[in-house]
């Protein structure tokens, strides 16, 4: 914790170099000229990075036409100099500083769409946030004719918005229902039981809200190895009910990536107090974010990275461009064993290569000379597990 701007700049900018002065580097963050610039960079990228990197939803036909987006809000520790609040007790509180992040579920990108109203609330609804940002924010970048998917959990039902930007937007909602949800059901839909895609599907219903009368669509899931059943609810009627599913499931990638903004690149504080100052500093970190995506891929592409062994192993030869990322996406549990066997594989190869020298093996324990570059950067090629369905 830095409990002033000085601090945070010797501990955070130091690394031998000059360090820019406080007012230099606090009256650059205030700069709404300069928060501009980081908008348009940051949308540039977003666009680029995703002409480049591999598709792994690309296989599934009912998606043609559909970009699908995973939403959510992101909480982080106040900035050092924020102005305490005055709770429901009474008492003079700090808030963390909330932001609404959007993941790209075909290409993980994450691009910012909305920083929390600090003035008027102190912690914003995730609803409140959306609404504010608009149809033109949920599209920003999405040429027109083209229609949105957005995954968001259970905080972000409202049937009468979802209504209106389906029809007016083309823009559809994936969430999971609600304990306290008064919903009147109308009938079933068809689906074909025979499709390895519905494995897990037990019932595809029409159903109706009590209060706005609108028509939706609730599908029933039970996790074949679990067991737990899961009700997602959507107002996209014509994807197959297994698709509903597994793209709620990979919707717990974008909590992944929270994860690795806190513990890999250290993201867990507010640079500044001002508004213009935080959008600021979310924008740098979609940024720092899809550029390691795009580093992620070009080693990929040259042999080097985050490369399962097993489908080299049994097909003579490295497929190159493909990261396990891409084929989880079709088989969720592929890739673990080839990891192991790859990582025993590189370990032998290791120690027959230093015993010559007369050197000693690292323990087991200890880095090796070149870290992965998931530990340096976002874990990025990961497995969207049973729990994704939270």
């Amino acid at each position: 914790d830095h409990c002033s701007g000085r601090s945070f700049l010797q501990k955070t900018l130091g690394l031998g170099r000059e360090i820019p002065t406080c007012q230099h580097f606090f009256e650059s963050l205030k700069s709404k000229r300069r928060l501009r610039l980081c908008r348009d960079a940051s949308a540039r990228l977003f666009q680029h990075a995703g002409s480049l990197l591999p598709d792994p939803l690309d296989g599934i036909h009912d998606l043609a036409g559909f970009e699908v987006l995973a939403g959510d809000g992101h909480w982080i520790g106040h900035a050092s100099h924020d102005a305490p609040k005055r709770s429901n007790k009474g008492e003079e509180t700090y808030y963390p500083v909330g932001h609404f992040y959007l993941l790209d579920l075909r290409r993980h990108t994450l691009r910012h769409l909305a920083l929390c109203d600090q003035v008027n609330r102190r912690k914003e609804h995730d609803m409140r946030a959306i609404k504010r940002s608009g149809a033109a924010g949920l599209r920003e970048g999405i040429p027109v004719g083209k229609k949105v998917i957005l995954v968001w959990d259970p905080a972000g039902i409202d049937f009468g918005l979802w209504h209106g930007l389906k029809h007016g937007h083309g823009i559809y909602f994936i969430s999971r229902t609600k304990e306290n949800l008064s919903i009147i059901r109308c009938g079933d839909l068809d689906w074909d039981r025979a499709d390895p895609v519905n494995r897990g599907v037990e019932r595809d219903e029409q159903i109706g809200t009590a209060t706005g009368g609108v028509m939706i669509r609730r599908v029933t899931y039970t996790d074949p190895d679990s067991g737990t059943t899961y009700e997602f609810l959507t107002n996209e009627m014509t994807l197959r009910p297994g698709v509903i599913a597994l793209l709620y499931r990979m919707r717990w990638d974008i909590e992944k990536v929270f994860d690795e903004l806190k513990n890999k690149l250290g993201q867990t504080k507010a640079w500044a107090k001002s508004a213009t100052a935080k959008e600021m500093q979310a924008q740098f970190i979609c940024m720092a974010h899809n550029l390691m995506l795009l580093l992620e891929n070009k080693l990929a592409d040259e042999g080097l990275g985050n490369v399962s062994f097993g489908a080299a192993d049994a097909g003579g030869g490295r497929r190159r461009g493909r990261p396990v990322r891409a084929r989880r996406a079709r088989d969720p549990g592929a890739g673990t064993a080839s990891r192991h066997r790859a990582r025993r594989r590189r370990r032998r190869l290791r120690d027959a290569a230093l015993r010559p020298a007369g050197l000693r093996p690292p323990r087991a324990r200890c880095r090796p000379a070149h870290p992965r570059l998931d530990r340096a950067g976002p874990r990025l090629l990961r497995r969207s597990g049973a729990d994704g369905a939270r």
